[in-house]
């Protein structure tokens, strides 16, 4: 779980990790309110919704509130996870550079005058 802060009365996010993971709002009266993980029983349709006053959400594809709330597990980030994160964010980064780059060329070479 995500942890919340609080900035001399703002709100603050704070994400424990990636996509399955549960977000903490702090509101400027302290309140929590998750974002949970759903899935429709009547339609499949699996979507996150913020949480207000223990209020059950409705699915936003068939409007039923028939919904199982799922497990989200935390994600732990230390200083092993973060590097490997880095790496391949830059290898991501460099293959999008080099397709890019080929793109210009190929245009380049088709609208050469």
């Amino acid at each position: 779980v995500g942890c919340g802060v609080e900035w001399g009365g703002a709100v603050g996010w704070a994400w424990a990790g990636p996509r399955g993971t549960l977000p903490i709002v702090i509101s400027f009266e302290t309140q929590i309110m998750p974002i949970y993980e759903y899935s429709c029983n009547a339609c499949g349709n699996q979507f996150e919704a913020l949480v207000r006053n223990n209020k059950t959400p409705a699915c936003p594809s068939c409007k039923a509130q028939d919904l199982e709330r799922l497990l989200s597990l935390p994600t732990i980030q230390s200083s092993g996870t973060r590097a490997a994160a880095l790496r391949a964010a830059k290898k991501r980064d460099a293959a999008q550079g080099k397709e890019r780059m080929h793109t210009q060329i190929e245009y380049e070479r088709s609208h050469n005058d």
